[in-house]
Order: C-alpha cells, then sequence, then structure tokens
C-alpha cells in the first residue's frame, strides 16, 4: 500500500488561535488585543484577539498587540510569550517563527482593595 500525498494548508485565523492558546499563563501577561472599553463588553479574548499571523509554507511571522501587568519588567514578559509561542508553532505546525513583534498597547494595575470598615457601635 502507498503512501496517499496531499496539501495541508494553515489559515492565519488557525495560527492566531494556536498562538494564542500558548500565550495563556504567560507570568505577567493580563491579556492580548486592546485595552478597549469595547472588547470588555463583548467578553473579548477570543484565543486569536490581538495576533496578526503571516503564514508561509515554512515558516511565521507575528505581530502581537499585549495588555501587560504592572509591575513585570516587559523584557521577561516578551522573552517568555515568544518563547512559548515560538515553541507550540514549531511542535503542532512544523514552522518555525522567524519574527514576533509585540506592540504593548496597554498596562493593567490592580484594583485597589477595598476596606469594608465596620461603624463603632454607638450603644453597648
Amino acid at each position: 500500500m502507498g503512501t496517499v500525498k496531499g496539501n495541508v494548508t494553515l489559515t492565519p485565523e488557525v495560527v492566531n488561535q494556536i498562538a494564542g492558546h500558548s500565550a495563556r499563563g504567560v507570568e505577567g501577561l493580563h491579556r492580548l488585543g486592546k485595552a478597549s472599553f469595547f472588547n470588555k463588553l463583548k467578553g473579548g479574548d477570543a484565543l486569536g484577539d490581538g495576533i496578526l499571523a503571516e503564514v508561509g509554507n515554512e515558516e511565521v511571522a507575528f505581530d502581537i498587540d499585549v495588555v501587560i501587568e504592572y509591575g513585570y519588567p516587559l523584557e521577561e514578559v516578551s522573552e517568555r510569550l515568544r518563547n512559548n509561542i515560538s515553541s507550540q508553532v514549531k511542535t503542532m505546525l512544523g514552522r518555525t517563527v522567524v519574527e514576533c513583534n509585540i506592540n504593548v498597547v496597554g498596562v493593567h494595575f490592580p484594583e485597589p482593595e477595598v476596606v469594608k470598615e465596620t461603624p463603632p457601635k454607638r450603644v453597648k
């Protein structure tokens, strides 16, 4: 029995989803995509949001919009993001990531803790 031949094509959306999934859990990354009121309303962070992939037969290049967490070193977050994405794209798709541009579009600041004060008792 012979080997059946054929082509496998990848849409940029599929590559975006794989990159988006591999970006999740990167310490210091708040979200992918733009920090906008509209994204919050639509419940935004679908796997490919904020990622633009250019896909070739052997290579992939990315432009990624991110919102980082306040207090995390940008270079470390960017390096972890690039490494995770590059590793998963190589493993799953057999493509080499030749470029991964990180565009920081926002910083997420933690919400201040609200301390609920108990009013003093007026009577004993």
